[in-house]
C-alpha cells in the first residue's frame, strides 16, 4: 500500500472539504488584509523519487531502505500545501524559507501542482553543495514582494576543508512597495556525529551571517534584516546567543526568553521541546518608527491540529511526522512552522 491511512474515507473526506473552505475563505481575504506573514518551515526531507547521481538520495528512492515512492511523495505534496495554508491562516503570506528541498523540481511541483497555484507564488532557490542534495528556498508573493538581489552564501569551514553544508541564502527585495528588507534563510549544521564535534560549524556559520549583516549594517545602520531557519541550536546556545552577534547594531531574537510565549517549542526529542527554528531580526525593523510594526514583538508557531499527535511516551503531544528513523508514519513533518506577522501602517508612519 502506497502510504497508511490514518482516518476513514469518510473522515477524510471531510477533511478534503474543509481545506478547500479554509482555502476559499483564505483567499478571499487576502486583499482585505494590511498584515504580512513571513514564515520558516523546515519541511523534513520533500525528496522526488529520482536518482540523483550528484547527490545521497538513495533512501528516498523507490527501493530504497525508506520505501519512498509516488504515491508518499504526492501525499507528502498534499501536507505540504495544507500546512503552508495553515501558516498564512487569516494574514497574507508575503514570504516563506523553507529548508530541506532536494531540489527546484519539488519546489515548482509544490507550488504550482497544487492548490498552491492559485496563490501565484514565485521562489528562489540555489542547489546546494550539501551532501545529501538538500536545499533552502525562498518562496514569495509577487504582488507584495519584489526581489533586487539574490545570492548563495557557501559555506567553507577553515577547518574541516571537506565538510559541505547547505548555503545561506541571501535575499534583498522590496517589501509592499514601501521599503527594502534583506531576507537569510538558513539551515545550519546539523548534530549529527555529535553536539560537541558540531558546535564549530554552527558558530562558524553564524559569524559568517553576522559578517554579511555587518556589511548591510555599514552602509545603512536602520537596515531591516530578517534571518530565519533551522539553526539546531536553541536560542540560548552559544551560536546564536554569542557568534550571530553584529558589531554595527544590535540583533533581536524574537524565540529568545524574553519574547518567546508559545507553551513549547518547535521540534521534539523524547520528552523535551527545543527552539531550533527561529526568526531574529534587526534592531532597525524590530525598533522602527515608519512603515513597518512587529504585531506584538515576538514570534509564533503555527499551532494547526492536524500537525500533532498523541505521545504515548511522555505527557501532551508530540509531532506527526513523516518518518520516525526508517518507519514511514505518513504524517506532516517534524518541525513545526514558526512566522512573524509585520504590520503596515496604513500612513507609512
Amino acid at each position: 500500500m502506497g502510504y497508511i491511512f490514518y482516518f476513514s474515507a469518510l473522515s477524510g473526506m471531510k477533511t478534503a472539504i474543509l481545506t478547500l473552505i479554509i482555502f476559499i475563505a483564505s483567499f478571499v481575504s487576502l486583499g482585505q488584509s494590511s498584515t504580512l506573514r513571513i514564515a520558516f518551515y523546515n519541511v523534513e526531507n520533500l525528496f522526488d523519487i529520482y536518482d540523483d547521481p550528484e547527490k545521497r538520495d538513495d533512501e528516498f528512492l523507490p527501493g530504497g531502505i525508506k520505501g519512498w515512492n509516488y504515491d508518499r511523495y504526492q501525499c507528502k505534496l498534499r501536507h505540504l500545501y495544507k500546512t503552508i495554508l495553515a501558516i498564512e491562516g487569516e494574514s497574507r503570506l508575503a514570504a516563506l524559507g523553507v529548508c530541506e528541498l532536494e531540489n527546484c523540481f519539488v519546489t515548482r511541483q509544490l507550488l504550482e501542482q497544487t492548490p498552491l497555484a492559485r496563490r501565484k507564488f514565485k521562489f528562489i532557490q540555489y542547489e546546494s553543495p550539501d551532501r545529501r542534495g538538500v536545499d533552502v528556498a525562498f518562496i514569495y508573493d509577487p504582488e507584495l514582494i519584489v526581489p533586487l538581489h539574490s545570492q548563495p552564501i557557501t559555506i567553507r569551514f577553515p577547518f574541516d576543508t571537506a565538510g559541505r553544508t547547505r548555503d545561506i541564502l541571501y535575499v534583498k527585495a522590496i517589501v509592499k512597495n514601501l521599503d527594502t528588507m534583506h531576507f537569510f534563510v538558513n539551515h545550519w549544521p546539523s548534530r549529527f556525529g555529535g553536539l560537541l564535534a558540531t558546535i564549530p560549524k554552527r558558530n562558524f556559520v553564524a559569524s559568517v551571517v553576522a559578517g554579511v549583516c555587518d556589511s548591510i549594517l555599514n552602509d545603512d545602520s536602520g537596515a531591516k534584516i530578517i534571518i530565519m531557519g533551522d539553526l539546531n541550536d536553541d536560542p540560548e546556545d552559544e551560536s546564536v546567543l554569542i557568534h550571530l552577534q553584529t558589531k554595527k547594531s544590535s540583533l533581536v531574537n524574537l524565540m529568545d526568553d524574553a519574547h518567546w510565549k508559545e507553551p513549547h517549542g518547535t521540534l521534539k526529542h523524547g520528552s523535551v521541546w527545543s527552539i531550533f527554528d527561529q526568526i531574529v531580526v534587526s534592531d532597525g525593523l524590530y525598533n522602527t518608527e515608519f512603515g513597518y510594526e512587529i504585531t506584538g514583538r515576538t514570534a509564533h508557531f503555527c499551532k494547526a491540529p492536524f500537525l500533532f499527535t498523541e505521545d504515548p511516551k511522555s505527557p501532551g503531544k508530540k509531532l506527526f511526522r513523516t518518518y520516525s528513523g526508517m518507519n514511514y508514519l505518513g504524517g506532516f513533518g517534524d518541525h513545526l512552522p514558526v512566522f512573524i506577522d509585520v504590520n503596515i501602517r496604513p500612513d507609512g508612519k
